[in-house]
């Protein structure tokens, strides 16, 4: 009867473990990501058809776009905890309306837009 009682009892103790590790990889503990990096991607739209856009990559470096085609995306890049995100267009037509958006870890954290007469936008993020 001891025997039976302790097998029951390690079966229980399973299948708690079992679940608890089910649990844990639906909610992404386990998962793989670079420890303290995040990916940010940078996007222009608006009812203008031209941009001039600039924008920080994540070495820090400063990255030009002139009268590029709205709307607008970048590629994702991974940016280290405690580097700033920065984007700025500007309309150079001066006619319709011109966001900037940042995306991290694709959620948008910062949304901004201008409409004519304003022909400038800046959207900023600071990678935590």
């Amino acid at each position: 009867m001891k025997t039976r009682e302790i097998l029951l009892q390690i079966l229980v103790v399973f299948i708690i473990v079992v679940i608890a590790v089910m649990l844990l990889i639906r909610m992404g503990i386990f998962e793989r990501r670079t420890e303290g990096t995040h990916t940010v991607v940078y996007q222009v739209k608006g009812t203008s058809t031209l941009a001039n856009i600039t924008y920080t990559k994540p070495d820090g470096s400063v990255t030009e776009v002139l009268e590029v085609g709205l709307p607008w995306k970048s590629s994702t890049m991974r940016f280290e905890g405690g580097k700033k995100a920065i984007l700025t267009a500007t309309n150079p037509t001066q006619m319709g309306s011109i966001e900037c958006i940042i995306y991290l870890d694709g959620e948008a954290l910062d949304h901004r837009s201008a409409k004519m007469p304003e022909d400038k936008v800046a959207c900023g993020v600071l990678v935590p």
